[in-house]
């Protein structure tokens, strides 16, 4: 079978390692929400919509999406304008709408390295110059964002609170200075936020509300309600909106009209709070456990204030690294698939979504012994 060129983007061993995570292997290569995260109430309320929207669930709805919920996403957020809100199937098809949108083969698209590894495949479809803009220790690389910007760029991908994989979160004045550049060199920013409600700790304004034309805020409800549902949103202007809508009409008509009804009914209800305050507790709760082991096995790592992930240097090759966890019972990422330059070959990202707290120790002593093992 002939695919196409582009299909080499997506062709990478990612689902592959997911899929040794199993028998007896502890998962901590993936991002998949734990199910006691997901609020035992989506079940009634789903049934209550069907009952008593049997009509709007089951029809093609709006391409820009539900009105009520579009609504109710501005209200959450606590900023923009219903108008300028897009409902999605999921944060991932904001992107690849995004990318339809605003990208052409032609435009120089910048990411941060490491980002985040489904991003790339998306943005590597639409346009053929992907920039990686390092961050360093101090933050991210300005002289190397600014040198891209001066030749032209059309588009920045980040995300600046709790990074996926490097749980960075970017500090204010960094995020002012982005806009400024953005300002300065006319280029647009997609800031991806699908973690930022897991913090324990308080981060800085969005970019979004901070200079909303020039930045399109990516989210999502996977994190915090339900995965299954598949809604995520963009807030932009509502210039921006009416053309992600055209090219969302030829993409996917609508976001399921049932999924997005069940989802604005959860909000109306005032539970989301209550959601997130349950879900963050629990991966806390996990994440302190797992990097206080990493700790006590003398790995360097960046320490967490949330989410799902920890960004660790194993000091060794985390591809060889990996083949030997495996035969021990443990599963993770390799950097390298996060970084769009190859870099990161000794760094890995270790998950705590899916696993217990005693899976989570027991996966931090098998990685361990694995490092030894390689090391002597």
């Amino acid at each position: 079978m002939r695919l196409s060129s582009r299909y080499r983007y997506f062709d990478t061993k990612v689902p592959e390692i997911l899929s040794w995570a199993r028998g007896g292997v502890i998962n901590m290569a993936g991002g998949i929400p734990d199910p006691a995260a997901i609020p035992p109430s989506i079940g009634d309320i789903a049934m209550d919509v069907i009952r008593q929207h049997s009509d709007k669930a089951f029809q093609y709805g709006d391409t820009q999406g539900l009105l009520e919920l579009r609504r109710e996403i501005t209200r959450f957020k606590g900023f923009g304008d219903p108008d300028g809100v897009v409902v999605t199937v999921g944060s991932q098809e904001g992107l690849d709408i995004i990318g339809k949108t605003f990208i052409g083969p032609q435009d120089t698209v910048a990411v941060e390295d490491p980002t985040y590894f489904v991003a790339l495949p998306i943005l590597k479809t639409y346009s053929h110059s992907v920039v990686s803009i390092p961050i360093r220790e101090g933050g991210l690389d300005m002289d190397k964002l600014e040198e891209t910007a001066r030749s032209g760029l059309r588009l920045l991908y980040l995300m600046p609170s709790i990074q996926n994989p490097t749980g960075r979160v970017m500090p204010l004045d960094e995020r002012k200075a982005v806009l400024e550049l953005a300002e300065k060199y006319d280029f647009h920013i997609v800031e991806d936020d699908p973690y930022s409600s897991l913090s324990m700790t308080p981060l800085p304004p969005s970019m979004a509300q901070l200079d909303p034309y020039r930045v399109l805020h990516l989210s999502t409800f996977s994190k915090i309600i339900a995965p299954g549902l598949r809604v995520g949103f963009i807030i932009t202007t509502k210039e921006a909106s009416n053309a992600l809508i055209n090219v969302k009409s030829a993409t996917t008509i609508s976001t399921p009209p049932l999924s997005q009804l069940i989802a604005a009914e959860f909000l109306k209800r005032g539970l989301i709070r209550e959601s997130i305050d349950r879900a963050r507790q629990l991966y806390w709760s996990k994440l302190t456990v797992i990097s206080t082991a990493v700790r006590e096995a003398g790995l360097e790592f960046q320490e967490p204030v949330g989410g799902f992930f920890i960004w660790l240097n194993t000091g060794i090759d985390a591809d060889a690294l990996l083949r030997e966890a495996l035969k021990l019972g443990v599963a993770f990422m390799p950097g390298r698939y996060f970084s769009p330059s190859g870099s990161f070959s000794t760094w890995i990202r270790i998950s705590a979504s899916q696993v217990t707290i005693e899976e989570g120790r027991l996966g931090v002593k098998r990685l361990a012994n694995a490092i030894q093992s390689l090391k002597h």
